[in-house]
């Protein structure tokens, strides 16, 4: 059987059981990262670490997996936008992207 449909059916079986653990609501000790090597055989599993938080002040903390979504009105302008997240979170924006990457604000581009 070649390598890269024995190393693929592992990694497919793998990501399938931690899948059920997610859809079943198991706790995070409970979940498993797995480092599989063929070639040696090795298969290590170790329990994945807290998400690093990142303190952007007093009142906010958030993660680089967090998404802050903003609700407004179809005729707000990108100023209101900015207004509006500068005011509930309490930052100062810099960039702005939609979900599926396009940048549309940079500070860094305008000079502000």
């Amino acid at each position: 059987m070649p390598a890269l449909s024995t190393t693929t059916s592992c990694i497919a079986a793998l990501q399938t059981i931690e899948l059920v653990k997610y859809i079943k609501g198991c706790k995070v000790d409970q979940m498993r990262n797995a480092f599989i090597n063929l070639a040696v055989p090795l298969l290590q599993l170790g329990e994945p670490g807290e998400v690093e938080k990142i303190k952007v002040h007093d009142n906010l903390e958030t993660t680089l997996w967090e998404r802050w979504e903003v609700s407004t009105k179809k005729e707000s302008t990108l100023r209101d936008l900015i207004s509006q997240i500068e005011s509930k979170y309490g930052v100062s924006v810099k960039g702005l992207n939609l979900a599926d990457g396009g940048q549309i604000y940079s500070d860094i581009v305008l000079g502000l």
